[in-house]
C-alpha cells in the first residue's frame, strides 16, 4: 500500500448537493501518517492533471481503488494509464441498485440482502465487470445509514481477498445487464409522504432516507414538515 487520498468533503458536498455531514478530511490523513503512509491532499480529484502528473505517474502503482468516491472518473484518466487497475468498491450487489446511494433504493425496494461489490472502473457507471461481491443483511429497521455502515465494514473485510485473487490473476465476470438496475440521486420531494401510498412503502421511505434527508410529511397543502416535528406537535 503506498498512499491514501481522502475525497474533499468540500467537492463532495457540491457533488451530492449539500447533503453531506461534516467529516474532517485530515482524519483519513492522521491515519495514513500514523501507519506509515502518504496522505495525499490537496488536489481536484482523480480527474486533476496535477494529481495524475505528481502522484500517479510518480507513485506508479498496480492498482488504484476506490470507495465513496463522488467524482465520476473520466475514461481519460483510465486510458492515461494503462498498467493501472482501477477498482472501484460500490456498495451493493452489482448489476442491481447501480448508482449514488444504493442504500436508499435497497430499503425502499425492500430487499433483504445488500452488500459491496469490487468491479474495474469503466466509462459507463458501476457496470464494469466484478472481482468479488460480500452481501450484508438488511434488518427489517435497518436505515440508509446503518446499511452504510454494515458495508463499509463488510469492504474492510473483503480487501485481503479482493488482493490475493488479484495476485492468482482471477479474471472478473461480467455484468449481466439484463438483471442491471440503477437509482439516481435521491431529492427533498422524493423523501415527502404520501398518504395514498400503502404504510409499508412510508415506513421504508422513513428509514431509507436516514440520516441523510429527513421524510417530510404535508399537512393540510402547508409546507412540508419532518416526521419529527409532526410527532411532536401532533402526536
Amino acid at each position: 500500500l503506498l498512499g491514501v487520498y481522502g475525497w474533499d468533503d468540500r467537492l463532495a458536498k457540491q457533488a451530492l448537493g449539500g447533503l453531506v455531514g461534516s467529516r474532517p478530511r485530515s482524519a483519513l490523513a492522521r491515519v495514513a501518517i500514523r501507519q506509515g503512509l502518504l496522505a495525499v491532499t490537496g488536489y481536484e480529484g482523480l480527474n486533476d492533471p496535477a494529481f495524475q502528473r505528481e502522484v500517479l505517474a510518480t507513485l506508479n502503482p498496480d492498482i488504484v481503488l476506490v470507495a465513496s468516491w463522488g467524482e465520476i472518473v473520466r475514461p481519460s484518466t483510465l486510458t492515461s494509464f494503462p498498467k493501472v487497475r482501477f477498482l472501484n468498491c460500490h456498495p451493493s450487489l452489482l448489476p442491481k441498485h447501480r448508482g449514488i446511494n444504493p442504500y436508499v433504493s435497497a430499503i425502499r425496494l425492500g430487499e433483504s440482502q445488500s452488500g459491496v461489490s469490487f468491479h474495474r472502473l469503466e466509462a459507463a457507471i458501476d457496470a464494469g465487470p466484478v472481482y468479488m461481491r460480500q452481501s450484508v443483511d438488511i434488518a427489517p429497521d435497518e436505515t440508509g445509514g446503518s446499511l452504510s455502515e454494515k458495508c463499509a465494514m463488510a469492504a474492510g473485510r473483503s480487501i485481503p481477498e479482493l488482493m490475493a485473487r488479484l495476485a492468482d490473476g482471477r479474471p472478473p465476470c461480467p455484468q449481466d445487464e439484463s438483471q442491471a438496475s440503477y437509482y439516481g440521486q435521491s431529492f427533498v420531494e422524493d423523501c415527502i409522504l404520501r398518504w395514498e401510498h400503502p404504510p409499508l412503502e412510508l415506513e421504508r421511505t422513513v428509514r431509507g432516507s436516514q440520516p441523510w434527508i429527513a421524510a417530510m410529511v404535508v399537512l393540510n397543502g402547508r409546507y412540508p414538515m419532518t416526521v419529527r416535528g409532526f410527532r411532536q406537535r401532533f402526536l
